[in-house]
């Protein structure tokens, strides 16, 4: 409690400065006279005053609210926003990999059999640098292939630096030889990268981790010394960055089994040597080790969905619903939207369309051409080339030299009798020789043989 004397220049004015000299007693407002200062009283409104002595029922709560997606996690998080609009979507952005996690990919390797499996290492910004991997008493690493690692002879080298490129045309197996790296597939000099390096390494000569990667059919590689081992690059070398993908290759082990173990590795982020992180991470065939645990699950939520994703947290709008109907396209009620057959499928009788009508109907007399019906012998007179199905009715000329209407199909002197049956002889009745079933005269008319010459006076 008290008293207090102040001045003050309205406007910023000295000439017009005013003194004042205020009692007061606790917490309050004093001075200015008695007369209430009316207002909004209610701090959580919008258009509260402080300085407010009586509410006047002009509190509001809208002007100052704006809507929109609160959830930090979401793709289109507004930081603006005071209230919770129902918007926020989690599945239309591309999220940053889980920083540092190990990924394991297995694909079929060249060599029949056997898998080859590829090590990575997720490096979420683009500055970061893959330093090395190291393994020790305190940190181990330990990689366990029981049915063994293929190595191959044509690589001396621990590492990819032995893959050469000219080798793999006319020895394709040396792609799947296990090796340590990193970010590099082949040696430092072919790789287009400017400012690589091959991987250097050190290791404890009493439990040294390069034989794994020399000797075919290796199982174990392991360093837990205090002295220990490590592959390593210097900050320098550009093949510690990360690739297209967020991440650097760091190891391939290609074997007929399984891999596991785990791998102790370190990072320099955004190449920042003394940010070191190292990292111990536990695998076991392929998959993502290490990291958190996504926090977003992006997927099909609904479970009446063909592909409905149990794992998803929420959904990217990417549920398929299955569509029971007909789905053969040769049947008349094909659906196309169809996924599910339900058996309703209907076809058309065969020669018709699904109205009942002739696919093929030439004449169009209502018989489809594949089932016309008549004579198909196109030696008979009647021989009908619409004709499918032969009903037996062919008709054929009268004798082989005739034709349909009996007419000879050979008649040389026009006489009406085929050349095939003509009779030659001498058509002469009064000729010694008359042959009275000749139909051609032959010129061999005689008239002498048959006269006999004597007395015929009796």
């Amino acid at each position: 409690s008290g008293q207090m004397n102040f001045q003050v220049f309205p406007l910023g004015i000295g000439a017009d400065q005013q003194q004042l000299s205020v009692a007061f007693d606790g917490a309050g407002t004093f001075g200015g006279g008695d007369e209430a200062v009316s207002g909004c009283t209610d701090s959580t409104a919008c258009n509260y005053n402080a300085e407010a002595t009586e509410d006047d029922g002009s509190c509001e709560y809208t002007s100052c609210v704006v809507s929109g997606c609160t959830d930090e996690l979401a793709c289109n998080y507004d930081a603006a926003a005071t209230e919770e609009d129902g918007s926020c979507d989690y599945c239309s952005c591309q999220r940053p990999p889980t920083p540092y996690t190990l990924v394991v990919e297995g694909v079929p390797a060249v060599v029949p059999g056997m898998t080859t499996y590829r090590f990575y290492v997720t490096l979420p910004d683009e500055g970061d640098r893959f330093s090395a991997v190291f393994g020790n008493n305190d940190s181990n690493l330990e990689v366990s292939a029981p049915a063994g690692a293929y190595n191959s002879s044509f690589n001396s080298s621990w590492n990819a630096s032995g893959i050469n490129p000219a080798f793999l045309p006319a020895f394709p197996e040396l792609a799947a030889d296990t090796y340590a790296t990193v970010g590099l597939a082949g040696p430092a000099s072919t790789s287009g990268q400017a400012g690589a390096a091959d991987p250097s390494i050190v290791e404890d000569a009493d439990q040294m981790i390069t034989p794994f990667f020399l000797t075919d059919g290796a199982t174990l590689m392991e360093s837990n010394t205090l002295t220990g081992a490590s592959w390593y690059v210097l900050n320098t070398a550009s093949n510690g960055l990360a690739d297209d993908d967020n991440r650097v290759l760091i190891m391939q082990v290609t074997t007929a089994g399984n891999v596991s173990g785990q791998i102790s590795y370190q990072v320099f982020p955004l190449g920042v040597g003394s940010d070191q992180q190292q990292l111990n991470v536990a695998f076991d065939g392929e998959g993502v080790f290490g990291g958190d645990e996504p926090t977003v699950a992006c997927g099909c939520t609904d479970d009446s969905a063909s592909n409905f994703d149990p794992g998803a947290t929420y959904d990217d709008g990417s549920c398929v619903f299955d569509v029971a109907g007909c789905t053969d396209a040769e049947a008349c009620n094909y659906e196309e939207a169809a996924t599910v057959d339900d058996g309703s499928c209907v076809f058309a009788e065969p020669l018709l369309d699904c109205e009942g009508n002739c696919l093929n109907d030439a004449d169009g007399d209502g018989v489809c051409d594949e089932a016309e019906e008549g004579c198909t012998d196109d030696a008979a007179c009647n021989y009908d080339p619409s004709a499918a199905v032969e009903d037996g009715t062919c008709t054929y000329p009268e004798e082989d030299f005739l034709d349909c209407e009996g007419n000879c199909l050979n008649d040389a002197d026009d006489d009406g009798v085929c050349d095939e049956i003509e009779v030659l002889g001498c058509t002469a009745p009064d000729a010694c020789n008359y042959n009275a079933e000749a139909t051609e005269d032959d010129g061999t008319c005689e008239y002498t043989s048959c006269v006999v010459s004597g007395c015929t006076d009796s």
